[in-house]
């Protein structure tokens, strides 16, 4: 999956039918000339220090996979592909680093964000059965609250015996 996902940020080329073509083929335009999108936006994300890139869906439907069913793989189990999206995603941002004469942040978690999708769900209609998958959702954020910490694994130390008890959940 991210070998895949990694040729079409690297190989994806904006046709002129695409709204974005304009913008990035600048006083050129009418001219054809190739434009490789994402290469252009991971360029622009490490520019601005940024680590999520956002992709459109129409471009991964568009976009010929070598595996048919990678499109559907995608959206029917993106939680458990997720981390290799990341991974091409870190992968790409090295490689363009390395061209742009940039060290590459090793720390950064970097972040896919999809947009344009087919289907968008209501926010009261979600089901279980959609748990994992990729969709798009729409409603309203009537109320913020603090996001509060949450201990995920932890140790303590006795302080009479100074004895550690380690992996508590």
């Amino acid at each position: 999956m991210a070998t895949e996902f990694f040729n079409f940020l690297k190989n994806y080329k904006l046709t002129s039918r695409d709204p974005n073509y304009q913008q990035y083929a600048g006083e050129a335009y009418g001219v054809q000339q190739e434009i490789f999108y994402y290469r252009s936006k991971t360029e622009d994300m490490i520019k601005n220090e940024k680590t999520a890139l956002f992709v459109d869906f129409w471009h991964i439907q568009q976009f010929e996979f070598s595996d048919p069913e990678y499109q559907d793989r995608m959206t029917s189990e993106y939680v458990r592909y997720e981390p290799y999206f990341r991974k091409a995603i870190q992968q790409l941002v090295e490689e363009i680093c390395k061209t742009m004469g940039h060290q590459p942040h090793k720390k950064a978690i970097f972040q896919l964000g999809i947009y344009n999708m087919d289907n968008v769900a209501k926010i009261r209609d979600l089901k279980s059965f959609q748990l994992g998958k990729l969709i798009s959702i729409d409603g309203t954020v009537t109320r913020t609250t603090e996001v509060k910490p949450e201990l995920q694994l932890g140790s303590f130390k006795c302080k009479q015996c100074n004895q550690i008890i380690e992996g508590i959940e």
